[in-house]
C-alpha cells in the first residue's frame, strides 16, 4: 500500500513545515513555530482495579489478600479503619484518582499588530483577577498542516486552552538583527488528530508547451 492513498505518485512526507492556527473561527496570522502537541497517558499511571480474592479482617474493614499497601498509601489505610463510615462496609476503598496532569503549547510568531495573542492574555489576566476561573476563557486551538499546494492535509485539536504565560516582545538586543517575537504559552486538557481532515487531491497542472523552432 502506498504511503499516500489520493496521491499515489507522492513519494515524501509534506515539507516545508507549512501550517495555520487557528480558533474562534478564524487563523491566526504569521506563527511561526507551535510546540508542545502531543500525547500522553495521566502520570502516575491509575491503580489497577485489585483482583477478587479471599477477605481479611484488617480492625473494621477488609481488604483483598495480595494488596501490597506501601508508603504514604498506610495512611489512608489506616483512617479508613478508624472511620469506617467514610467508606462502603466490608469492602476496601481504592486510591484516589490520580491529579490531571495539563500539557503546555507554546505559540510563536513575529510581532504583529494583530492582538489574537494578547487579547486572548488579557481576558485569561482579567478573569483571574476578578475570581472567575479558567472555564470562562478556554478555547480549542487547531493547528492545520497543509501541503505545497496549500491545501490542509492534516489537522489537529488542542481542546480546553487556556493562556498561563505571556511575552509581548521577547529579548531586545541591539547587536542582533532578530525580529521582535510574541510568545503565548497556553495549557490544554487533551489533544487528537481531527478525524473529518482526509488527504486531498492535489491539483494537476498541465506540461508547458515546448517552444516552436
Amino acid at each position: 500500500m502506498p504511503p499516500f492513498s489520493v496521491n499515489a505518485n507522492r513519494c515524501d512526507p509534506y515539507k516545508g513545515f507549512r501550517f495555520r492556527v487557528r480558533w474562534d473561527g478564524r487563523h491566526v496570522p504569521d506563527v511561526h513555530k507551535v510546540t508542545g502537541l502531543r500525547w500522553a497517558p495521566p502520570r502516575p499511571w491509575p491503580a489497577p482495579e485489585p483482583e477478587p480474592g479471599p477477605m481479611i479482617a484488617l480492625g473494621e474493614q477488609a481488604r483483598p489478600t495480595g494488596w501490597k499497601v506501601v508508603g504514604d498509601a498506610i495512611t489512608g489505610v489506616l483512617e479508613r479503619v478508624r472511620n469506617p463510615r467514610s467508606t462502603r462496609a466490608g469492602a476496601f476503598a481504592a486510591p484516589p484518582s490520580p491529579v490531571r496532569h495539563w500539557a503546555r503549547l507554546v505559540i510563536e510568531r513575529g510581532r504583529t499588530h494583530d492582538t489574537s495573542l494578547e487579547q486572548w492574555a488579557d481576558e485569561a489576566v482579567a478573569a483571574a483577577r476578578t475570581g472567575q476561573g479558567s472555564v470562562s476563557v478556554r478555547k480549542d486551538v487547531i493547528i492545520e498542516v497543509q501541503n505545497e499546494a496549500g491545501q490542509t492535509a492534516l489537522a489537529f485539536k488542542a481542546f480546553a486552552c487556556v493562556p498561563v504565560e505571556y511575552v509581548p516582545i521577547g529579548e531586545l538586543n541591539a547587536n542582533r538583527s532578530d525580529v521582535l517575537i510574541e510568545r503565548l504559552v497556553v495549557e490544554y486538557d487533551r489533544a487528537e488528530r481531527d478525524q473529518e481532515v482526509f488527504e486531498p487531491a492535489e491539483p494537476s497542472f498541465p506540461e508547458p508547451p515546448e517552444p516552436e523552432g
